[in-house]
């Protein structure tokens, strides 16, 4: 069967090239004529060279736009690439930052609760993030890590700033309270009867006292000791 087929190529070749085609070419500026014979086999192979010629032009053509479309899309990829990484480390260089003055800031919010007997956050800042160094890390792992930084500086200023509230009303009430807190003899003279429970020297008997007496002469000046309003000056049945 391919024996078949070949004889019948091999023919259908022959003819091609035993049929000629005679071509004359007369200038006109030229008194004499010239004649051009040529079989169709050569025709016909100028004719598929010439075809397949423009073909790989036009593919090559074609292929060539799109090399530079493709080039000038990853290069454009690789600068946005590189931007991007600068931002993130320029980022990253500000977290650092911020994680520093936030420490100092929670270095010295400790002090002041341990002042105050508050519960320690540190421990709870501390376990945000447990790690170390990562040795090998690729590229794409490193911006992960950076980016990272930001989140666990976001929950360190969460944590931070709800331990700092709860601080604040503390210290605020405790103001309050040493405000209203004596701190000073509001005039001189001995104490003769302090505050708490005694033996009532008028009629008789165990009785609270909430005041302190102090023996000094009508007249003496007296200073206020904390904050407060005076409700009553001048003498009072009970207190004298």
């Amino acid at each position: 069967m391919f024996v078949i087929f070949d004889m019948r190529i091999y023919r259908y070749l022959k003819e091609l090239y035993q049929k000629r085609i005679t071509i004359i070419l007369s200038p006109r500026f030229v008194n004499r004529s010239f004649t051009l014979t040529i079989n169709k086999l050569t025709i016909m192979i100028l004719i598929v060279s010439f075809t397949a010629f423009l073909g790989a032009n036009v593919y090559f053509g074609f292929s060539y736009s799109d090399r530079i479309s493709l080039n000038s899309k990853l290069q454009y990829l690789k600068m946005t690439e590189i931007a991007r990484t600068q931002n993130i480390n320029h980022l990253s260089e500000k977290v650092d930052t911020l994680n520093q003055e936030l420490e100092k800031r929670l270095e010295f919010s400790e002090n002041i609760r341990l002042l105050y007997d508050e519960e320690s956050i540190l421990n709870r800042i501390e376990n945000i993030a447990v790690g170390g160094k990562l040795e090998g890390a690729d590229a794409e792992l490193m911006k992960d890590i950076r980016l990272s930084k930001l989140s666990q500086l976001y929950q360190k200023v969460k944590i931070g700033y709800s331990a700092e509230e709860t601080l604040k009303k503390k210290v605020e009430l405790q103001n309050r309270i040493w405000k209203y807190t004596p701190t000073l003899k509001p005039t001189g003279g001995p104490i003769v009867s302090g505050f708490g429970y005694r033996r009532n020297p008028l009629g008789g008997g165990i009785q609270f006292h909430r005041g302190i007496d102090i023996v000094m002469p009508y007249g003496a000046p007296v200073v206020a000791s904390a904050d407060g309003v005076v409700e009553t000056a001048g003498m009072k049945s009970g207190y004298g």
